[in-house]
């Protein structure tokens, strides 16, 4: 990957937990980032409902980040209605010009990559690091890189990484009941969470 490479992690971040720094760090160390930007969603298209607003969720992802001097919390996709990759490419090639971009993705995903909206010309704005993790077998998701690559001259990188531990409907649950998220949630995160009382009783 070239030098200065940002590395772009986008999801809902509901809320941000310790294994989404994680994932974000190993990347960044195995393909050399220069730093990563946690893209918070405002209206992903995938999901239509969400545990908190998206104004609490990139508070929470800046308070996550604060010591994390390679990572940052990005505003970029908190806009009105629902919020595409490719319109997000753009607008990142306006307030970064010159840069170069790699989406962080789990190997699932890379197996939908060309159902999302305006797909060829995603590929030609990034590249992709495709997070090898548990629960996905690793043979249909080589085959699939390969056919992007030939069919939309797609960049894909395959990096093998840690099982993620938990996800963030699992924190959800622990928090509606009350339970410790030592080691999941950073204590700031916590603490922001317990001072506006979110992901209470559903």
């Amino acid at each position: 990957m070239e030098e200065g490479l940002i590395g772009l992690m986008g999801g809902s971040f509901d809320p941000i937990h310790c294994s989404h720094i994680a994932l974000a760090r190993e990347a960044m160390e195995q393909a050399s980032l220069h730093k990563v930007l946690f893209l918070v969603s405002g209206r992903p298209p995938h999901k239509q409902s969400l545990g908190a607003s998206a104004q609490d969720r990139l508070a929470m992802a800046r308070l996550a980040l604060e010591n994390e001097p390679w990572a940052e919390a990005s505003d970029v996709e908190l806009r009105p209605g629902t919020v595409y990759t490719v319109d997000t490419l753009r607008l990142l090639q306006e307030r970064l010009p010159g840069r170069s971009f790699a989406y962080i993705i789990g190997g699932d995903t890379l197996l939908d990559l060309r159902n999302w909206r305006r797909f060829p010309e995603v590929a030609g704005l990034c590249s992709f690091l495709a997070a090898m993790r548990g629960g996905v077998q690793d043979g249909p998701v080589r085959q699939e890189a390969k056919r992007l690559a030939e069919e939309f001259g797609a960049r894909i990188r395959l990096l093998p990484l840690s099982p993620a531990p938990l996800s963030s409907t699992q924190v959800r649950s622990r928090l509606r009941q009350g339970l410790s998220t030592e080691g999941l949630l950073p204590a700031s995160v916590r603490e922001y969470i317990d001072q506006h009382q979110l992901y209470g009783e559903e």
